[in-house]
């Protein structure tokens, strides 16, 4: 499959990292934090809708505080969250959905390295379980890993304590937030 059938992927990956780039000035080598304060709104809406949780929680870096059961989480909390579901989808900090920017770049990498074997021909409808498969391949050594790396920044490198394949977490802003493919050949949302 060619690359430029896949613009999709790549598109939806550079918009939602880019936003995040342009949130955070260690995100990017410019020093810009233009959307900070856009993104607020988004770190509310996560904060409220696990508010709105059945079941009680601690917070992740306030001792003492709970969230669910109408509760609110600390903003650090809800912002940690939100950049969680943004980098592996709503099942995280446990698994990993479409969609998210991790399994767009999976998607890519397994369509463009290996037919597909993992996320199906279908570019446009991945298969929802490619990505445990692919995991469980990989951890047990079945399977070689696709050549792809997705950067994240420090703290979003586990899901449930584990390592994730193909993630590596770095504090460098040039890599922060990209994707890079065929050893470093191809990369997506490069520094700004």
């Amino acid at each position: 499959m060619g690359k430029e059938e896949l613009g999709h992927l790549r598109g939806m990956f550079a918009m939602r990292a880019t936003s995040l780039k342009c949130a955070d000035s260690q995100w990017n080598s410019s020093g810009y934090n233009i959307l900070g304060e856009y993104l607020y709104g988004a770190a509310a809406l996560v904060a409220y809708r696990m508010s709105q949780m059945e079941m009680g929680a601690p917070d992740f870096f306030l001792p003492g505080l709970t969230w669910g059961r109408g509760q609110w989480p600390s903003y650090q909390t809800a912002w940690f969250a939100y950049l969680g579901l943004t980098f592996y989808g709503e099942q995280f900090p446990y698994g990993i959905k479409y969609p998210s920017l991790y399994s767009a770049a999976f998607h890519y990498a397994d369509l463009t390295q290996n037919n597909g074997r993992y996320t199906g021909p279908d570019p446009a409808r991945p298969n929802p379980n490619g990505i445990t498969t692919y995991f469980s391949e990989v951890s047990s050594k079945k399977e070689r890993g696709l050549d792809f790396t997705f950067y994240v920044p420090p703290g979003f490198d586990l899901l449930a304590g584990n390592p994730i394949p193909n993630v590596e977490a770095t504090a460098e802003s040039q890599k922060v937030l990209t994707a890079s493919f065929h050893q470093g050949q191809e990369v997506w949302c490069g520094s700004l």
